[in-house]
């Protein structure tokens, strides 16, 4: 995480300063950072987002399936494979990067497939949401090798960093048709069954629909490559079981935990389905100057943040053990900075807005991305604490009865 963190933060500046350049705005400060202006996506792709599904995927996930997180030797080598993978992307080393990231996503999906893939600590089966998590990173590194490969062989040539946009949809539209229900307060399991297998179906052909027009909008295939992913959006909405969870939801959680839940999760696949759009009429001629990076933008800033916002603002403390009914009312302040930002840049990328508003649309979309993570470690860092202390207690009076027990003349006086 805390890896994911310091990825954001320097791709978030670096990103910052570029896009300030782009509008003919002196960057100030930031121009320090104009060597990583190239590494921008892949800090943000194989730094933050790669490291924070690590993360969940190791720890959060693997104790809540298996009953306990990832042997440190894999979580060991996935860290340094991500920090190494990223490290070499943003010293100008792609291949050699992109090589090391395929090594680690298949790391990731070696553990993957044999712990989400196998019947839990409970007993229970493994759903469509396992499977879809775990050929995730698998698909992941098959595009991180193509990638690479591409610039060794003759191949069809392929934009890494459009590629990379396989993850967040693919790992988003694959846990939120779990999360979505639970943070509802209503079970996955019995919301599948309700629906009669319909919500998994949707699910799977959401993930692939997607999947494949990322990859064929990665390959320049411009209009088919949008048409699906609009497809995918409205297809990804539907899967999530937001509109069933609602109604069923009753008053097991606050109103305001469903109406930020909700709002965030439309949003995000509004943003998707713009995505789609765009890329279609892109591949139709109908283009705006920087269409490529409206396209990126709608996807992470758009998809990707507001699915966190969402998710994340309840999700966080769950996996610190806070009950949803006892976790702070989320705010729709981050939310807000992070859309009007985006709206902002989309204005300038069209040529209907001046470059000053590309710089403080980077601003607007720092000041959201910030403000959600510092409330969040603002709420968290005391219960850590208190958590920390009470181990430390515990574990010092453990010692304490333990040396009861040693007869004098072994004690140390």
């Amino acid at each position: 995480m805390a890896l994911a963190f310091l990825s954001l933060a320097v791709a978030g500046l670096a990103g910052s300063g570029l896009l300030a350049a782009m509008g003919g705005v002196d960057p100030g400060p930031l121009s320090a950072l104009r060597a990583l202006y190239p590494a921008h996506w892949a800090l943000m792709i194989y730094g933050f987002t790669l490291a924070l599904i690590a993360a969940e995927m190791l720890g959060f996930l693997s104790l809540e399936w298996s009953g306990r997180v990832a042997p440190l030797s894999v979580r060991a080598a996935v860290f340094l494979g991500v920090l190494s993978a990223t490290a070499l992307m943003v010293l100008g080393a792609e291949v050699l990067g992109l090589l090391v990231a395929a090594l680690t996503l298949a790391v990731l999906t070696a553990y993957s497939v044999k712990t989400l893939v196998a019947p839990s600590w409970a007993g229970l089966p493994p759903t469509h949401y396992n499977y879809l998590l775990a050929v995730t990173p698998a698909v992941f590194a098959l595009v991180s090798l193509y990638a690479a490969l591409q610039e060794l062989l003759p191949l069809p040539r392929m934009d890494p960093g459009l590629v990379g946009l396989i993850l967040p949809v693919a790992a988003i539209i694959a846990v939120v048709t779990r999360d979505i229900p639970l943070l509802l307060g209503v079970n996955p399991a019995r919301l599948a069954l309700k629906t009669g297998g319909k919500l998994r179906l949707r699910a799977v052909a959401a993930f692939t629909i997607s999947s494949l027009g990322v990859l064929l909008v990665a390959f320049n295939h411009w209009l088919p490559g949008g048409a699906l992913l609009l497809l995918g959006a409205v297809t990804g909405l539907a899967s999530t079981g937001l509109v069933e969870a609602l109604s069923a939801a009753g008053r097991a959680v606050p109103r305001e935990i469903r109406v930020h839940v909700a709002s965030h999760l439309a949003l995000a696949y509004a943003w998707l389905a713009a995505a789609g759009l765009t890329a279609a009429l892109t591949g139709l001629g109908y283009k705006p100057p920087l269409a490529v990076d409206a396209y990126t933008h709608m996807v992470t800033l758009g998809f990707m943040f507001n699915v966190i916002m969402g998710v994340d603002a309840v999700l966080l403390f769950g996996h610190a053990g806070i009950p949803v009914t006892e976790a702070p009312k989320p705010t729709p302040v981050p939310g807000v900075l992070l859309n009007l930002g985006l709206l902002a840049r989309l204005a300038f990328d069209a040529g209907i807005a001046p470059g000053g508003l590309a710089a403080a649309s980077a601003v607007l979309v720092g000041l959201g991305i910030a403000f959600f993570y510092l409330r969040a470690v603002r709420v968290l860092a005391p219960r850590v604490a208190r958590h920390l202390a009470a181990a430390r207690a515990e574990s010092s009076a453990g010692a304490v009865e333990a040396e009861a027990f040693v007869p004098a003349r072994h004690q140390k006086h």
